[in-house]
């Protein structure tokens, strides 16, 4: 035993195995505690390798970094100032893994999505992927988005949706998008029915953000203060769910959009003339890095509109998942894209690219549902609370009030 550890030792392949076991460990606890939907890729760098190799890095550096992580990035491709690693750029099956929220009662874990040939043989060519910009990338123009550009998908995917890994592998994910409709599409209201018509609500309520206390109200307080904005600058009632969707026995098998759906369905059958659903969520990036934009003189953290696909690659086929139905998929998509383009028409450098991932979220429960992260974990609350302002803007411009 002794000489085939040497041998390990000798050819380095001992430091992989301890790795290798290590991210196994990390992904046995992940499975262990249910924390399902969360994004491999993010959960493995987070936790094991930024922490343990913070060096190892691989996203070219922003503009304004100092010459010495320029030099170095120019000699390695190690970017000394960013999370992603080379694991992710040289070890092929390692990339983009990610648990699949199940949706259904059971809130068993569902399935594996990896680029690995060990997966299926023929689930993902690499050199037929399109383009994916890294997740912190954001639209920055100084001038208006060119409608009339609608029609081209590669338009679309380069300036305004980053599509989650292989979504739209030979673009399949693009030949079910039809931007020039969604952009079209209309939105409205019916302020003539009694009771609230927006319900506010947090899948993650303990996100905080820079500077807080572990008591801090984080996104809640975000949830609370456009409440206040939409019913007294706009004149529309609003419901703010402050649950934290706690684990009970009840429901322990359940993941947090699980527990969620329990709580908000039941507000929402209880309350039927509510018509717009919003999650309120913080981004979380790692580093040191912040998205922040000044608007109207205000230091304001930039926005992101997440959308939940509902589908994953097959065998090289776009497949629906059947354990997360979502019939507003449509309707989602149109909401995000029309704030999306009115965002950039007015505060050029505010909004992010859309992110379209596979799973279906919070978006489900009603045709005009939005999930948005507002900055990260380095913004601070008034930075996060401006976007707010502009969020309450957006949305009374794009959906009519009859």
């Amino acid at each position: 035993m002794s000489e085939i550890v040497m041998k390990l030792k000798n050819t380095n392949y001992l430091a992989i195995a301890l790795l290798l076991l290590v991210i196994l460990w990390q992904g046995f606890k992940l499975y262990e505690s249910q924390i399902i939907g969360e994004d491999l890729n993010t959960y493995i760098y987070g936790k094991v390798i930024y922490k343990v190799i913070p060096g190892a890095r691989v996203n070219k550096p922003e503009e304004g970094v100092n010459i010495a992580s320029k030099f170095i990035y120019g000699l390695t491709e190690v970017d000394i100032n960013n999370k992603r690693t080379l694991i992710e750029k040289h070890i092929t099956f390692l990339k983009k893994d990610t648990i699949l929220a199940s949706g259904d009662d059971s809130g068993m874990l569902k399935g594996l999505r990896s680029y690995s040939p060990l997966v299926e043989e023929d689930y993902f060519d690499p050199k037929d992927e399109i383009k994916i910009s890294d997740l912190q990338n954001f639209i920055e123009s100084n001038e208006p988005i060119d409608i009339s550009k609608l029609e081209n998908d590669s338009y679309v995917t380069s300036n305004l949706i980053n599509f989650d890994a292989n979504l739209n592998y030979k673009n399949q994910a693009m030949n079910k998008i039809d931007a020039p409709s969604l952009y079209k599409k209309e939105f409205k209201i019916d302020n003539k029915i009694q009771g609230p018509k927006v319900l506010i609500f947090h899948t993650h309520p303990k996100e905080r953000f820079a500077g807080e206390e572990p008591s801090g109200g984080g996104v809640v307080d975000l949830g609370s203060y456009l409440k206040e904005i939409l019913e007294t600058q706009y004149g529309v009632e609003t419901m703010h769910c402050t649950s934290r969707f706690e684990k009970t026995a009840e429901n322990s098998k359940k993941d947090d959009y699980g527990r969620m759906q329990v709580e908000v369905k039941k507000i929402l059958e209880e309350n039927p003339s509510i018509e717009v659903a919003i999650d309120i969520h913080r981004d979380g990036v790692g580093g040191s890095n912040k998205f922040l934009t000044n608007i109207n003189g205000k230091d304001t953290a930039r926005l992101m509109f997440v959308n939940g696909f509902c589908h994953v690659q097959k065998n090289g086929q776009l497949t629906p998942i059947e354990s997360l139905p979502n019939p507003y998929i449509e309707d989602n998509m149109a909401l995000a894209l029309q704030m999306q383009l009115k965002a950039m028409e007015k505060y050029p450098g505010f909004i992010r690219k859309t992110l379209v991932k596979p799973y279906r979220y919070s978006l489900h429960m009603k045709p005009m549902s939005m999930l948005i992260e507002v900055g990260n974990e380095n913004n601070t609350k008034e930075e996060a609370l401006n976007t707010i302002e502009i969020v309450a803007e957006l949305l009374m411009e794009v959906i009519k009030k009859d």
